[in-house]
């Protein structure tokens, strides 16, 4: 006889500490001006700001472009947040 394991998903804490350097610092940035940073499902932040929120990568691409990356990530967030990164 089968029966169905009628076990329900935990929810996953938030993890206390963002693990890359790049998303403390936009962390870090987002609070400064006054900004709200929540951590998504699949790892994104999304940035609650006073004219709308924006999900965006955790870890921009730290590569040979990666000054570049953080930079179009503050970049959005600034023009759908209204928040000034």
């Amino acid at each position: 006889m089968l029966r169905s394991s009628g076990m329900a998903l935990k929810k996953q804490p938030t993890p206390k500490r963002w693990r890359s350097k790049e998303a403390k610092e936009i962390v870090a940035a987002v609070q400064r001006a006054g900004g709200q940073v929540e951590r998504t499902a699949s790892g994104h932040l999304k940035v609650i700001g006073p004219a709308g929120s924006a999900i965006v990568a955790s870890a921009p691409n730290t590569g040979r472009a990666g000054g570049r990356a953080v930079h179009n990530t503050l970049a959005t967030i600034r023009s759908k947040t209204g928040l000034q990164v």
